[in-house]
């Protein structure tokens, strides 16, 4: 439950450094939407890379 809890937390609490660092820095909301879309690409790419390479392991 500790893990579990702990990758829970984690993405949501990006979401507010990324939203407190923007207002401190006095970024717009387009700043924050466009560094959280780019956190949104990299976890699905890695998510299809690591899917696609558990897939080749597996026909080997």
């Amino acid at each position: 439950m500790g893990v579990a809890g702990g990758v829970g937390l984690a993405p949501g609490a990006t979401d507010l450094l990324v939203l407190a660092v923007a207002g401190q820095r006095h970024q717009g909301d387009d700043t924050v939407a466009r560094v959280l879309a780019a956190l949104s690409a990299g976890s699905a790419l890695g998510g299809l890379l690591q899917r696609g390479r558990r897939l080749a392991r597996h026909c080997r």
